[in-house]
């Protein structure tokens, strides 16, 4: 049973009408977190900095000292925010962790010098966890790997 290329042609047709693609609504993440980086960080950055170009702190208004400091928390915010984001419904703080398992543990020799000069053999113990997160609002589930190093 040999198909013919109009046939071929349908089938595709029809395929292709039934791929349907789901946007997410939200600002992307990636987007936020990049707005956040330059008017968060770098704009006050470049504030001081041509504050300090023009004039020293003690001729500065006192609002101004209150300015500089709070351009520096909003970034802080969101970015915490961001990190407990939903990948899937892009939920801000949403992701909550619902298990920790250990998946391997090292010991790692380490050399220190010490104040004479002398390299001194130091042992620690290398933890690698495999901690999940789950999404309250859509049910997502991510996994992410972390690693503790103690002195053993």
């Amino acid at each position: 049973m040999e198909e013919n290329n109009a046939d071929i042609l349908e089938k595709t047709a029809d395929t292709a009408e039934e791929t349907v693609v789901e946007t997410k609504k939200g600002l992307d993440p990636n987007l936020v977190k990049l707005l956040a980086t330059v008017f968060g960080l770098i704009v006050p950055v470049i504030l001081i900095v041509v504050l300090f170009a023009v004039s020293t702190p003690e001729n500065w208004p006192d609002w101004l000292d209150n300015l500089v400091f709070l351009l520096f928390i909003p970034p802080i915010v969101v970015g915490t925010m961001l990190a407990k984001a939903c990948k899937s419904c892009k939920t801000w703080y949403a992701m909550k962790r619902i298990n920790k398992e250990e998946i391997s543990t090292q010991v790692v020799v380490k050399s220190k010098t010490h104040k004479s000069g002398i390299k001194i053999p130091v042992a620690y113990n290398k933890t690698t966890y495999l901690l999940t997160y789950a999404c309250k609002n859509c049910g997502h589930t991510t996994q992410k790997t972390k690693s503790k190093t103690v002195k053993a």
